[in-house]
């Protein structure tokens, strides 16, 4: 499955993303848009759509009313 190049400011968000989540794991917490917002210094709708996004890469997953990294975003 090949897919597109994605434009460079959405790569380093989806990046971001995924270390602040990879962060709140290993803090032994859960990320939430909310968290994710603060920490990019995004709006809480802009996270929500980054969220869906990486949802939609099968690379995070809604856990317990936050975030969760999937094994393949752990990778």
């Amino acid at each position: 499955l090949h897919q597109h190049p994605m434009p460079g400011k959405e790569r380093v968000e989806m990046e971001d993303a995924l270390k602040h989540l990879h962060e709140a794991s290993w803090r032994g917490g859960l990320a939430t848009m909310e968290s994710l917002a603060g920490s990019l210094g995004i709006t809480n709708e802009a996270a929500g759509a980054l969220l869906d996004k990486l949802q939609g890469r099968g690379l995070v997953e809604p856990y317990q009313g936050g975030w969760q990294l999937t094994s393949d975003g752990n990778a």
